[in-house]
């Protein structure tokens, strides 16, 4: 088994990017897992699934031989006490031709900036399962809408991923994170609750207070919507499609907020921004309580742009909003504790987290929150 010696965790970072890798659960479900990640990329996840279980064996298979070689070199030099298998394959080759079998999968498959086609058929998601233990899981990483542009509304990558992994497994969960969402599935019922993560005293403090957190979101987490099987566009969910979509839908969201605002507030819809709302932390924080006690997904527009912001160096939002979280937390978990952890406590971790943005000053205080949540959702 690895430790945090031979990972080489001490005094470094595990969760890295722009948000916390959702796949550090694949450790979690099971003890000692065979994981096998499908697309590599810079192999960010691998190490935060070792951080959270360093027992787990990890095969990574990845197509294109310069990102291969590039991730193992990186590893070789900077984290040599991290092992992983790394095999050159097609994602789909490899589940048709191996005979292991895994207790988790992980999907991380693009083409640039698409989700290849195979990927969009059911005949791909057959295959995952046929490659998983009779109680295995698979993760699969959606990029695609943010939520409070009504992702699971077609088109949309959301929608089509929910309906193909639907037809094949019994029970699924989703985590959000800005414009991506992480679909996990089960071969037989998904556990409630993951065991608790938080104590490892390797982890820096902000990773320590992410991997507490991990375990609590997933048991507040819930079944995603059954989606349609609307066949995606030419030539994909790509970015310019993307983006033409959350430009179609950018104005009903700016009307849903405008009929919320305060009398004489300017209207978001006419100026085509809500940048006057974001600039008002008492209206901002208003509105968005009124839309989380209605169930309403734009509730996550806030800690979204939020983030989304300053990870580009822009505090506007940022600046106030962890210190808002602190003092309305109480009732925040009280009007849905799934948005509280999953959303609005998750968002400031985000931002926390990224090594290239500048600290906030509540940025300890935010921390303390997340691992005394860890330690009191945690068996006796």
């Amino acid at each position: 088994m690895q430790t945090a010696d031979t990972l080489c965790l001490a005094g470094d970072r595990i969760f890295v990017g722009d948000q916390p890798d959702d796949f550090a659960l694949a450790g979690l479900f099971t003890s000692d897992p065979t994981i096998c990640l499908l697309g590599l990329g810079h192999g960010g996840a691998i190490r935060p699934m070792i951080a959270l279980n360093p027992g787990a064996s990890i095969v990574a298979v990845e197509r294109e031989p310069a990102t291969l070689r590039a991730c193992v070199d990186h590893f070789d030099r900077h984290f040599p006490g991290v092992a992983f298998s790394a095999y050159r394959a097609d994602a789909r080759d490899h589940l048709t031709t191996t005979r292991e079998s895994y207790d988790a999968i992980c999907v991380d498959l693009y083409e640039g900036d698409l989700h290849p086609g195979s990927v969009l058929t059911s005949e791909f998601w057959s295959e995952v399962r046929a490659r998983l233990t009779d109680d295995g899981v698979v993760l699969a990483n959606v990029w695609g809408l943010p939520r409070h542009l009504d992702a699971w509304t077609p088109p949309s990558p959301q929608s089509l991923f929910a309906a193909l992994i639907r037809e094949h497994f019994p029970s699924r969960r989703v985590l959000w994170n800005r414009r991506n969402c992480t679909i996990v599935a089960g071969n037989g019922t998904l556990p409630e609750r993951l065991p608790y993560v938080g104590h490892h005293s390797g982890l820096r403090r902000h990773d320590r207070a992410i991997a507490s957190v991990h375990p609590l979101r997933w048991s507040l987490c819930t079944d995603p919507p059954p989606g349609e099987h609307d066949a995606p566009p030419a030539p994909g969910f790509d970015a310019s499609f993307l983006d033409a979509e959350m430009e179609r839908r950018w104005p009903v969201l700016l009307g849903r907020l405008d009929a919320l605002l305060p009398d004489g507030f300017p209207s978001l819809r006419a100026a085509g921004s809500a940048r006057e709302l974001l600039l008002d932390p008492r209206a901002s924080r208003e509105t968005l309580l009124t839309l989380l006690a209605r169930g309403d997904a734009a509730a996550d527009f806030i800690p979204n742009v939020a983030a989304a912001l300053h990870l580009r160096g822009d505090l506007t939002v940022s600046g106030w909003y962890g210190r808002w979280l602190l003092e309305d937390w109480g009732r925040l978990r009280q009007v849905d504790p799934s948005w509280a952890v999953g959303v609005g406590l998750w968002q400031a971790l985000c931002i926390i987290a990224s090594p290239l943005s500048e600290r906030p000053s509540w940025s300890d205080d935010v921390l303390d929150l997340a691992l005394e949540l860890g330690t009191a959702t945690a068996p006796s």
